[in-house]
């Protein structure tokens, strides 16, 4: 029994043949490939944060570019709001948080609104 053991031992583990990469430097080759197609994938697609995901994100341009929904019998919608009173109430409110103008909704009524 010990010799047949030693026998498929050994006939599991072959010596690499002259000209052909031993299992070590085939390893390291592929890890190297994938490594190399990584960082160029990554570099590929660093561009691409460049680009805006929304378009007038901080409303700007007022809402150009958004789409409203207001559910039916809804008062109000959503405006542009550039100051610290409401556009429709004309009630106190904080100014825009960043840059002139906010999107709010407002109403003179119990409403709900997607933008």
């Amino acid at each position: 029994m010990g010799e047949d053991a030693i026998v498929e031992l050994s006939s599991l583990v072959m010596p690499p043949t002259s000209g052909s990469p031993s299992p070590m430097k085939t390893s390291a080759r592929v890890t190297a490939s994938t490594l190399a197609a990584v960082v160029l994938g990554l570099a590929a697609t660093s561009s691409a944060y460049a680009i805006p995901v929304i378009s007038n994100g901080g409303f700007e341009a007022g809402l150009t570019s958004w789409t409203k929904a207001d559910q039916l019998g809804s008062e109000g919608t959503f405006f542009s709001q550039s100051g610290t009173l409401s556009p429709v109430n004309g009630d106190p409110v904080p100014a825009p948080p960043e840059g002139t103008k906010a999107a709010m909704t407002d109403a003179e009524g119990p409403g709900s609104h997607v933008l």
